[in-house]
């Protein structure tokens, strides 16, 4: 009988499940353009991230500023004293901003492209109170981003004490120094206010992903079974490789929400991806008597494409066609649900991956898990 923890499997499935909601946020952040929503890391506008107050995560408030501001606002001229109340701590407004009347004497909007912020006014009795866009998402991120690292600590502790398999132990660090790098990624992109390395934090995701799914499945009871004999090489490669392509998709996605480019490219590789499953879900079942064990992953990859392309067009018309004409909530609610299907996509191909290369192993190694015993 081969060793099995269950407290080790349970902190690697809830880091896994972490990692999900984490991911989502990500991408609201990035849908909401609350990506410098805070100026400042890894303090949250000069206070510790830890301690920021509730209220002020929630509405945003930065600052109270003097209501004879208003008359300035109206007009829709950023004059030096509206630069100088802004100005708090880590947050900068420059001189490029520009002012949007919403609504005369009451609301207005601040976009400043140099920190790709945006800010809201809102006047309430006798002062005027400036909102930062964004601060819950991004600061939820940055706390949800904390969480996952400090359970993929546990996880990595448990697994080092309690499993003897050192293929396993060396996923654990990996995944480790995973969230170290992608933690620091994305504290250096608010630093450097950088597009590239938003592109390269979100790229980097898909990785800690991967390696807290193999942590779930190499961790459960399933798994510390002897591995099925059943000859699968039919397949194995053609998942191998649609979960490489689902994973340049990823990047192709990251590329075009940050910058809007190259837009081509992400539907050529969104055709090939919808091209390989089609081809995976019919090898499936056009032969349940050898590959019955992957029904369910065959037909989720094939439900969630057929989703994720019909959000991709959503996305496509509302971010490229109808832009700001279409309500800010239903382009967030498409756009990040574009994105998030295609992280579940890339994590049910992953797990079809790894389970396709268990039973192609036969009764060898099986990412060294013959080599559990139990004492």
């Amino acid at each position: 009988m081969q060793q099995y923890h269950p407290p080790t499997y349970a902190l690697a499935l809830c880091t896994l499940l972490t990692t999900l909601i984490l991911i989502f946020v990500g991408g609201l952040v990035t849908g909401t353009d609350a990506g410098m929503a805070v100026p400042d890391w890894p303090t949250t506008f000069g206070d510790n991230m830890f301690l920021y107050p509730l209220s002020q995560m929630v509405s945003g408030l930065l600052v109270w500023i003097p209501d004879n501001l208003a008359t300035s606002l109206d007009q829709g001229i950023l004059t030096k004293p509206i630069q100088e109340a802004l100005n708090i701590d880590e947050n900068i407004l420059s001189s490029t901003a520009t002012v949007q009347i919403v609504e005369k004497g009451q609301v207005w909007k601040i976009y400043d492209p140099v920190a790709n912020r945006f800010y809201t006014v809102i006047r309430q009795e006798d002062r005027l109170g400036v909102y930062v866009h964004g601060v819950l998402f991004e600061h939820s991120h940055r706390l949800l981003g904390t969480l996952v690292g400090l359970l993929t600590i546990a996880t990595t502790i448990s697994i080092w004490i309690y499993n003897s398999v050192k293929q396993l132990k060396w996923i654990s660090a990996l995944a480790l120094i995973a969230v170290i790098i992608q933690g620091l990624l994305g504290g250096l992109r608010v630093i450097e206010n950088s597009v590239v390395l938003a592109i390269i934090h979100a790229s980097f995701a898909p990785i800690s992903l991967a390696l807290f799914i193999s942590l779930v499945l190499l961790t459960s009871k399933k798994w510390s079974q002897p591995p099925p004999t059943t000859d699968v090489s039919q397949i194995h490669r053609l998942v191998i490789f649609t979960s490489g392509l689902i994973y340049v998709q990823l990047i192709l996605g990251a590329i075009l929400r940050q910058t809007a480019q190259h837009l081509s490219a992400h539907i050529l590789v969104a055709i090939l991806v919808a091209m390989h499953i089609i081809l995976i879900v019919r090898r499936v079942f056009s032969d349940m008597q050898i590959f019955s064990d992957f029904a369910g992953l065959a037909m989720l990859m094939g439900s969630i494409i057929i989703l994720q392309m019909t959000l991709g067009i959503g996305a496509w018309h509302s971010e490229f066609q109808l832009g700001e004409r279409m309500p800010y909530m239903l382009r967030t609610v498409i756009t990040s649900g574009h994105h998030f299907l295609g992280v579940l996509l890339f994590m049910v191909s992953f797990i079809f991956t790894l389970h396709a290369l268990r039973h192609s192993s036969g009764e060898t190694t099986s990412f060294g898990l013959s080599e559990y015993r139990s004492n």
